[in-house]
């Protein structure tokens, strides 16, 4: 058996990323619960362990040899990663937002404060993002999401895990969601589905990996849209119908990942706000 950590990790992101890492070497079993884990994070929090090993088509004890693989004591101890942080924040504020404001509720604004983009929304704490971006990037990126047929999500080893958390968000607002996970390397024949009509957000963070542009080559050719949230300057590797820029990690315990993870969270209230005051006023 490989042990892929000694100590379990202390945040979501970081569990996810050393799945992606050590992917390649766990067993067959293993490698099921992996996806399943990947494709169903939002729900772990609320399982138990029998109906968790289920949704694998295995054995409990199985499920606990794989939490012990990255240093949980058992399933317990991993289920508990994912009922705090921004996991469990993010069925809240998707409860609240999934209701038509009100004649006295103001929508989603955008304001400058400091530098920074200040994103507020009715009875929820301001986001910040980063300036440099602009408002009319993240209008922009919203539009394209609302007219997707379908939205694709792809983004590989440090950005897999904001591509899973902006997958777990977005199937809030019941709409057409596709995670391009990138497991066993099989992203290019995960993508070979995308088309016209389609909106691809390709997250790319540090450095921009081959996988990433073999996805957004093959979406590109297939017709399809893409908004590229990105924290390098030079986002020439690819070419984006709406690019948005993080701004650079300047303060301690700042992270890029932090960042994306706190832009998606904005994007998807825009989109969510947006989807209900259409559906509002089409009646």
């Amino acid at each position: 058996m490989i042990n892929t950590a000694d100590v379990a990790p202390d945040s979501v992101e970081r569990f996810l990323t050393q799945i992606d890492r050590a992917y390649v070497n766990l067993s067959g079993r293993h490698k099921i619960i992996a996806r399943h884990l990947v494709a169903t994070s939002g729900q772990i929090a609320f399982e138990d362990i029998h109906s968790f090993a289920s949704g694998c088509d295995t054995h409990p004890s199985t499920v606990v040899r794989f939490a012990k693989l990255f240093g949980f004591s058992g399933f317990v101890e991993m289920r508990r990663l994912f009922r705090g942080g921004a996991w469990g924040q993010a069925a809240n504020r998707f409860e609240h937002t999934n209701h038509v404001p009100g004649p006295k509720e103001t929508c989603l604004q955008c304001r400058g404060q400091g530098g920074d983009l200040v994103l507020e929304e009715p009875a929820l704490p301001a986001q910040v993002v980063p300036a440099s971006m602009g408002c009319e990037a993240l209008h922009n990126a919203v539009g394209l999401l609302i007219d997707a047929r379908t939205i694709w999500i792809a983004g590989f080893r440090n950005s897999f895990a904001v591509s899973v958390h902006l997958d777990y968000s977005l199937r809030f607002t019941n709409r057409p969601i596709q995670l391009i996970s990138g497991l066993g390397h099989l992203y290019e024949l995960e993508t070979r589905s995308i088309g016209t009509g389609d909106t691809l957000v390709a997250i790319s963070l540090d450095h921009f990996p081959r996988e990433l542009g073999v996805v957004a080559r093959i979406a590109r050719q297939n017709g399809a849209n893409m908004i590229l949230i990105t924290d390098a300057d030079d986002s020439s590797a690819v070419s984006a119908d709406v690019t948005l820029l993080l701004g650079s990690v300047n303060r301690p315990g700042d992270s890029s990942v932090i960042k994306a993870i706190s832009l998606v969270e904005s994007l998807v209230s825009m989109y969510s706000h947006r989807l209900n005051r259409e559906s509002s006023s089409a009646f």
